[in-house]
């Protein structure tokens, strides 16, 4: 799992979901990294990694259970296959049956 490695390599990490952020990718930083503000709300814990995200994209996400992916980033360097992915947020009806069917 993709926050295992990081946190092992990084130490403590968080996820932030943000205004300044795209809508779909939330930032992931060392704890302590990005301020929590009163509004933000707390979605839960990845991997013991907690999940913030601020009330008005929360709201502009819509209803429904949200699901966190990981997705290639497309890299023309020889990075570590670690930097050339991406955390992803999805609302679960996004998803295909298809996609759905090849989880284990």
């Amino acid at each position: 799992m993709l926050i295992i490695r990081l946190s092992a390599r990084h130490g403590p990490l968080m996820f932030h979901h943000g205004r300044a952020t795209d809508t779909a990718q939330p930032l992931c930083r060392p704890v302590g990294s990005i301020r929590i503000a009163d509004d933000n709300i707390k979605l839960g814990d990845v991997a013991g990694c907690e999940y913030w995200i601020e009330q008005d994209v929360l709201e502009r996400l819509g209803g429904g259970a949200l699901l966190l992916d990981v997705v290639d980033k497309e890299t023309s360097t020889g990075t570590a296959p670690d930097l050339t992915r991406r955390f992803v947020l999805r609302r679960f009806e996004e998803l295909s049956d298809t996609a759905l069917d090849r989880q284990p």
